[in-house]
């Protein structure tokens, strides 16, 4: 990413578009599952976010395209691509997801992206309704940027932990493990 900011820098340009797959959108939505971490971290690759300090976007458009199909794609209308070298070893997790973890659970159930893709969806869904939600009730929350402890009390315990990561986040805080969540929810 420093390589492509300094292009994006060099050129003026404002999008980058990166070729990430479905196969990458898979496994990093595993390996997020296996590190742990916030829910929001399973929805896997982002199909476009802000990058280079705001003056650009990352636009990922074959994120439903599978890397066999981009690959004969490319053959087919001879287009030159490039892949990294260290794609082909284990050392890294991303490696041993794409070529150990992963075809086994195919193995297991060929559906198995398929599944993954439709738990995303999903997911995203609710994260949406949830963010909705906290939209709606924000105002009566904070008055002057203060938590209004009256209207805070009436919450449940999930809805106080979702106002409190959207709080913490806008603050700039963004590294809160669910144990310190809970210390600071009944603090």
């Amino acid at each position: 990413y420093r390589f492509f900011k300094q292009v994006l820098n060099a050129t003026g340009a404002q999008i980058l578009m990166l070729a990430h797959q479905r196969d990458e959108l898979v496994e990093t939505m595993m390996m997020q599952t296996l590190r742990g971490g916030r829910i929001e971290q399973l929805l896997g690759i982002p199909e476009k976010r802000r990058f280079n300090d705001g003056h650009a976007e990352i636009l990922r458009p074959w994120l439903g395209v599978g890397k066999e199909q981009l690959i004969d794609f490319a053959k087919q209308e001879r287009v030159t691509w490039y892949e990294d070298a260290s794609n082909q070893e284990d050392e890294t997790l991303r490696n041993r997801f794409r070529h150990h973890y992963l075809p086994e659970l195919t193995r297991e159930n060929p559906r198995f992206e398929d599944h993954c893709l439709q738990y995303r969806d999903q997911l995203a869904d609710l994260l949406a309704v949830k963010d909705d939600y906290l939209s709606l009730i924000w105002p009566r929350l904070f008055s002057d940027g203060q938590l209004q402890l009256k209207d805070w009390w009436k919450l449940s315990d999930a809805t106080q932990r979702a106002v409190l990561i959207k709080w913490l986040n806008q603050a700039g805080f963004f590294d809160m493990t669910a144990d310190m969540l809970i210390e600071l929810q009944h603090w």
